[in-house]
């Protein structure tokens, strides 16, 4: 019974993945192997797949890699492109969403640009973690440089800084 599930799953999955094909620009540069419908997609954690339905019934173009310590699992949802990870036993590590300014909550955006109102806001990368607050890592930019934002619970930290090469 469990791999005849396993079996529609993929079969489905697969189906609404080149239904919906998109070109997609790699969101994370690793070297893990591909797990496709007709190649080793058994090698899933049961618990992970299980978990990653009920999290994202909607989910298209999914695309399953494995890791040395579990799982990623690509996908797009509602027109964002996302990234769960899964360890081995299946736990849900963490899933990152990444999207626009026009995507971005209200109160996030609100702290960050009243700190950098001159910044455009070029990418955010949403983080969820179990049992930690959302984190928003937000990417911006001005005439002379660059920086990497982290907002949570309405607080703003730098993360990273790079000054433009001069032209």
């Amino acid at each position: 019974m469990k791999k005849m599930m396993l079996f529609l799953f993929f079969i489905v999955s697969g189906a609404r993945a080149t239904s919906y094909a998109q070109p997609m620009q790699p969101l994370l540069s690793d070297n893990a192997p591909y797990l496709s419908a007709g190649k080793y997609m058994n090698a899933v954690n049961t618990r992970a797949l299980r978990d990653f339905m009920h999290k994202y019934e909607s989910a298209t173009d999914i695309s399953w890699y494995n890791l040395e310590t579990g799982y990623l699992v690509r996908f797009v949802q509602d027109g964002v492109q996302m990234r769960a990870v899964y360890g081995k036993r299946g736990n849900w590590v963490y899933t990152i969403k990444s999207y626009y300014e026009d995507r971005l909550p209200h109160a996030v955006r609100h702290v960050v640009k009243s700190n950098y109102y001159d910044c455009a806001i070029r990418f955010v990368e949403e983080i969820e973690q179990p049992r930690e607050r959302v984190s928003y890592i937000v990417h911006l930019e001005d005439k002379t440089s660059w920086r990497n934002v982290i907002v949570q619970d309405g607080h703003l930290a730098v993360m990273q800084e790079y000054t433009k090469p001069e032209q």
